[in-house]
């Protein structure tokens, strides 16, 4: 009994390293892919201002729809309005997200400074609890 235990968690733990190598492999190659990518085909349509072709990705993030918070990549080039419009709709959300997030951490940093805190002191170690 013990030892279908042990086998169980050895699989188990295999399954997971082995989903956690498949993740970062993928996280990886589409790192190294649109790096390779921007440096040799930067997209060009005839009719877009230069300025403009020289800030568009080679490559775009599409959700993918069978991966909860996993994304297809898809080259601009051959990439259609729906999947662009994706993107865009993607893109805004996380600018939403992170917005959120620095404007709760300039509160955090203002609050702190009204209260005396010197820029070695940790930031939450004294903070008193607020009342609800």
């Amino acid at each position: 009994m013990v030892r279908d235990i042990r086998r169980k968690i050895a699989g188990y733990r295999e399954a997971l390293t082995f989903e956690a190598l498949i993740n970062l492999a993928r996280r990886e190659f589409r790192k190294r892919m649109s790096v390779a990518e921007a440096a040799d085909a930067q997209p060009m349509f005839p009719a877009v201002a230069a300025h403009l072709q020289r800030s568009l990705p080679t490559t775009i993030n599409i959700p993918d729809p069978a991966e909860e918070g996993e994304f297809i990549y898809r080259p601009l080039m051959s990439a259609t309005m729906a999947e662009l419009q994706q993107c865009i709709d993607a893109r805004q959300a996380q600018i939403e997200a992170d917005l959120s997030t620095l404007q709760a951490l300039r509160e955090l940093h203002e609050y702190r400074a009204h209260e005396g805190a010197r820029p070695a002191d940790p930031v939450i170690a004294a903070m008193p609890v607020a009342a609800e």
